[in-house]
């Protein structure tokens, strides 16, 4: 009987054998992953400390000069509660750039003058001050006007005799058409776009009047464009103080034609950055108690930010918080600040929708 046993005992002991290798061979193989996963977030770990480190390349930055409304300070209540999870997981760092504004002597004037039909001499233009300073240099025919000024700010008019020449729907360029038509215009005066500069277009379709344009209020009716190029470096948008105003925008009119066009001609030297530490979320919501911001546009105040008139703000309602670069005018940096929009409660006025900038850094 013990004979008949053997083959069985043997047996059991070699699935006994297996089974402690297929154990020694999930430990090992779990001892392995845990090993990976380990030097992964170590790795990862470095390399983020390492590629987040600010470098401070172009050292000390000034801040920019941002003018504002004037506001009373006291008891402003701000509500983040709408908004979005996105907003409030801002970038760690970001680099920032010097410009230049365009110089523009007068036989390059001339070259931009002649892409615009003009093929004559300038008259000189200068302030009625004493002493004189020379402003701009002026083309003018009949019908259209060119004025250029030697930091780079251009700007084309066209009064036809007859506005109806313009106002012909059917022949009115696609959306597509007209961005590309201002944005060959821009590049024929020397601002291209590259891989890290880029134009974001603003349409709106308008209805073209004797001497000015209102917006159409259906697609059908309108005879017209008004087109905005945005510059944005890397989707970050460069602002000026006026969240509104456009460093390139036009108006065109039927069979393509540019009825206005105005160009802030600059030059980006991406040859030359440093990265900076932002503020992060706690820190843009201290900036705002504490009263270190400006409010720079809402939608029902008309009269401008120089004015003195105090305006007194209960409450805001942030809806949402984005990254821009403000153009600096005094010191030629591109200065990083936090744009927040949403909606104020203005005594007086209600709620109305505004803008906020806060210097990110």
């Amino acid at each position: 009987m013990a004979k008949e046993r053997l083959p069985i005992a043997k047996h059991m002991s070699t699935k006994v054998k297996k089974q402690k290798n297929l154990f020694f061979l999930i430990i090992s193989l779990s001892f392995l992953a845990s090993v990976l996963i380990a030097w992964k977030i170590i790795y990862n770990f470095y390399s983020e400390t390492k590629r987040e480190a600010p470098n401070f390349a172009l050292g000390i930055l000034p801040l920019p000069k941002i003018n504002g409304f004037r506001t009373r300070e006291k008891n402003i209540l701000y509500n983040f509660q709408n908004v979005s999870k996105e907003s409030e997981n801002l970038p760690k760092i970001i680099k920032v750039y010097k410009f230049k504004r365009k110089e523009i002597k007068k036989e390059e004037a001339e070259e931009i003058a002649a892409k615009f039909g003009f093929n004559f001499p300038p008259e000189e233009k200068f302030t009625s001050s004493t002493p004189s300073a020379f402003l701009y240099f002026q083309w003018k025919e009949k019908n259209q006007q060119l004025n250029i000024s030697p930091l780079g700010e251009i700007s084309y008019k066209y009064f036809p005799e007859d506005y109806s020449e313009l106002k012909n729907p059917s022949f009115l360029a696609s959306e597509e058409e007209a961005v590309k038509i201002v944005k060959e215009k821009i590049a024929s005066l020397g601002f291209l776009e590259n891989k890290t500069l880029l134009f974001k277009p603003f349409v709106n379709y308008i209805v073209l009047g004797p001497s000015e344009y209102h917006l159409a209020s259906k697609k059908e009716e309108a005879n017209g464009f008004e087109i905005s190029l945005q510059p944005q470096i890397e989707n970050i948008p460069i602002l000026e103080n006026n969240p509104e105003s456009s460093f390139f925008s036009a108006l065109l009119g039927n069979l393509n034609t540019i009825i206005s066009l105005e160009a802030n001609l600059f030059e980006v030297d991406f040859t030359l950055s440093g990265t900076y530490p932002l503020k992060n979320f706690q820190e843009v919501r201290n900036d705002l108690a504490s009263g270190k911001r400006q409010v720079v546009y809402l939608e029902k105040i008309k009269y401008p930010l120089e004015s003195q008139q105090e305006i007194s703000i209960s409450q805001v309602n942030i809806a949402r918080i984005n990254l821009a670069y403000f153009f600096d005018r005094e010191n030629f940096y591109l200065y990083p600040i936090y744009v927040l929009s949403g909606i104020f409660n203005i005594e007086g006025e209600g709620n109305t929708a505004g803008i906020i900038y806060l210097y990110a850094l």
